[in-house]
């Protein structure tokens, strides 16, 4: 196989966007070129479609999607290394060219925008921390190695600390979002986990400047630092106009540092941890009424939330549910279930089809360790008839895992390799993920598909 030349896929994407004067940020996430253009009708959809290496284009959220693949880090460093584009927010420009949202669906591009900006950066140490924990899991389980140990002890406190200290990496990637002081951030979020402050949630309730707050733990959280960075942002953006060039280095962070304290704990903070426990609650009730209506449903849904970029923005709900509960009952195991059911359908399109074998196995081969858009843009969706095929297997898989009571105990991607993410529903995980492998295999042979 020819070594791939990321440079020239990266120069063919830049001249069919418009070229570099027309973008006005570009960031990625785990498969794609995320990029907001300053005029979006400057851009040539159907032949950056064309390009090889490219499986499709996205529009969403106001951001103009290049769907990669495993390799769309390279494709980033090439297109970031070769031309001067914003990597950060994008700040307001005076161009009349842009045609923007209004109304409800413009605040919806900024929400989707912010959340999923921020939680692709947390996405390498949430399932980092998870995959060290399962990796501990094995090694207690059938490896004989001792909780006491002190390889064991180190490692259980870096999949903690991944989670424990949630608040900090929360604020400082969202401030790189917002272009805000992402240490000014982390300040705020390490302050909200210090034993100092935690000692005071003992105490049930403080003042801060003579104002009284209720003194909440904040540890493994991420929507209350979502609210109280957004906030900061704009704080901090009145403290340098206003504050003289010769002061700006000392008192923009430290006047922003102390104005966000008592907004972060008697607003923004209370706030954000009532939005994270009604999100968890919402989920809890819908579980308890009927697993077999959730799980389901999210199973079905999340090929749809991939393919427009959106699935980022289930991971604070999430992380909540772990961090409240100890376990996820409702989001990660439909989600699971749907790879393999999409893994089923590629099975079947290379058995039946020779003409489309080599593009079915090599999407399997991403499927099976997480990664679903070769099989969602490079085969299931232009042979339209395995849509179907692959909702139908998510649906039969996602009803398995209700049945058998599947939850996640931990965060990771949606590989073979995480299975053991599911604890002691482990068994149910993997009966699960054979039921959607053999009715995706299976919809797909008997409703059958478009050879071309």
């Amino acid at each position: 196989m020819a070594k791939k030349n990321f440079k020239e896929l990266a120069d063919a994407i830049v001249t069919n966007i418009g070229g570099e004067g027309n973008v006005k940020m570009v960031t990625h996430c785990v498969t794609r070129l995320r990029f907001i253009l300053k005029d979006e009708s400057k851009a040539d959809t159907e032949a950056i479609k064309k390009i090889p290496g490219v499986m499709t284009v996205v529009k969403a959220s106001g951001q103009y999607q290049v769907v990669i693949g495993n390799d769309v880090v390279a494709v980033y460093n090439e297109v970031t290394s070769n031309y001067k584009m914003d990597t950060g927010e994008v700040v307001n420009e005076d161009n009349h060219d842009v045609e923007k949202p209004k109304g409800f669906k413009a605040i919806w591009a900024k929400v989707m925008d912010y959340v999923t900006g921020t939680m692709s950066q947390l996405l390498p140490v949430l399932i980092t921390s998870g995959m060290i924990s399962v990796i501990l899991a094995l090694a207690t389980s059938f490896f004989g190695m001792s909780t006491d140990s002190n390889t064991y002890r180190l490692l259980n406190a870096a999949y903690d600390a991944g989670f424990y200290y949630l608040p900090i990496f929360v604020g400082i990637a969202a401030a790189k979002k917002l272009k805000a002081n992402p240490f000014v951030a982390g300040l705020i979020g390490a302050v909200l986990v210090h034993p100092n402050f935690l000692a005071l949630v003992t105490d049930g309730g403080t003042t801060v400047y003579g104002i009284p707050f209720t003194a909440i733990s904040y540890a493994k959280s991420v929507i209350p630092m979502l609210l109280i960075t957004f906030v900061m942002a704009y704080v901090e953006k009145f403290m340098n106009k206003w504050i003289p060039g010769a002061l700006k280095f000392t008192f923009v962070p430290l006047c922003t540092f102390l104005i966000m304290l008592p907004l972060a704990l008697v607003v923004f903070g209370p706030l954000g941890y009532f939005v994270g426990s009604t999100l968890v609650n919402a989920v809890l009730w819908v579980y308890s009424v009927s697993p077999f209506l959730i799980v389901p449903l999210t199973a079905v849904s999340w090929p749809l939330l991939v393919m427009f970029g959106a699935h980022t923005l289930m991971v604070p709900t999430m992380t909540e549910l772990i961090s409240t509960l100890g376990y996820e009952p409702a989001v990660k195991p439909g989600a699971y279930c749907s790879n393999f059911a999409q893994l089923g359908v590629l099975l079947a399109v290379a058995f039946k089809s020779e003409k489309h074998r080599a593009a079915a196995l090599s999407a399997a081969s991403s499927c099976i360790f997480g990664v679903t858009e070769p099989a969602m843009y490079g085969v299931i969706l232009p042979r339209k008839k395995t849509m179907i095929s692959m909702i139908l297997g998510s649906l039969v898989g996602g009803f398995t895992a209700a049945f058998l009571g599947v939850k996640a105990y931990t965060m990771a991607a949606n590989s073979i390799l995480s299975i053991i993410m599911f604890g002691p529903t482990m068994i149910g995980a993997i009966i699960s993920v054979v039921v959607s492998v053999v009715a995706g295999f299976g919809f797909t042979l008997l409703i059958g598909f478009d050879e071309n």
